[in-house]
């Protein structure tokens, strides 16, 4: 009788190709953050098509925006309204100051001029959405590497529609938008009053 045939035994385990797919994740994540910095470092021509939480920056072609500030403050009718003095009553009620500070950081090489002209304030979403234009905001230039700070003010009708801040930033293919909540101004710092900095509801 001959031999029985030789079996070939099996490689010892090497950990060695499981350590080369870990680095390799690691790599590709560290690249993915990498970009996102720099995304909002050096702007971006497309902003997202949702709106933005008031915490979070807004990246821009030339940099960022953020929201630094809102105050909303009740507001009553036009002078002459019938009722515009009578505490409670619908005149003196009509309207919600909105106020926004915000801030702009250029990391373009070039200064980029900025005005309340570019700003709107959307009521609602979708193609009934009816857009306000700023009753007062400031201007100024941003020069590279600096931060500008910004203010822009609309006079709001009583509605229950989110309010949704619009920027048409220069170089920007579609407007950035910013979730302003709505035009409730119930809060704990007195009546007509809310503030939010850097996404704290106070």
């Amino acid at each position: 009788m001959g031999r029985p045939a030789a079996t070939a035994l099996p490689a010892p385990f090497r950990p060695a190709g499981i350590w080369v797919v870990v680095a390799l994740v690691g790599a590709l994540g560290a690249f993915g953050c990498l970009l996102a910095v720099r995304a909002i470092e050096r702007g971006d021509p497309r902003p997202g098509s949702k709106p933005y939480p008031t915490a979070r920056p807004v990246p821009l072609p030339f940099g960022s925006m953020a929201v630094e500030r809102v105050d909303k403050l009740q507001e009553a009718a036009a002078p002459g309204t019938p009722g515009r003095w009578k505490p409670g009553s619908a005149a003196a009620l009509a309207r919600v100051q909105v106020s926004v500070e915000l801030a702009f950081a250029n990391g373009a090489s070039k200064p980029v001029r900025l005005d309340a002209s570019r700003f709107s304030l959307r009521l609602g979403d979708g193609a009934s959405a009816r857009r306000l234009a700023p009753a007062a905001g400031s201007a100024g230039v941003v020069p590279p590497g600096a931060i500008l700070p910004a203010s822009v003010r609309f006079d709001v009708p009583r509605t229950r529609s989110r309010l949704l801040l619009e920027l048409r930033a220069p170089g920007a293919s579609r407007p950035a938008l910013v979730d302003l909540g709505t035009a409730t101004t119930r809060t704990r710092l007195g009546a007509g009053v809310q503030v939010l900095a850097r996404g704290h509801i106070h």
